[in-house]
């Protein structure tokens, strides 16, 4: 079962705000939180030891084209 992606929908299904940021007035749900945890332990295991983090460390500009690139084709596929 996958999660609603508009946030409205997250919340009226049970997902409760943990906090909410005053500036923006965006709320962060448990959800979000716990994936953050997960894909933030997971990013961290494939930096320890593999080409992730030394390619952030001295290549930036190829993470940021890469990450830049993997935005637009995400973007195109909500799109179709």
């Amino acid at each position: 079962m996958t999660q609603p992606e508009c946030i409205d929908d997250r919340l009226r299904k049970g997902d409760r705000v943990l906090v909410r940021l005053p500036i923006i007035d965006h709320p962060i749900t448990y959800n979000e939180v716990h994936a953050g945890i997960i894909a933030g332990t997971i990013a961290f295991l494939i930096g320890e030891r593999g080409v992730t983090l030394r390619t952030l460390l001295h290549e930036p500009w190829w993470a940021l084209g890469i990450g830049t690139l993997a935005y637009v084709i995400g973007r195109k596929s909500d799109d179709q």
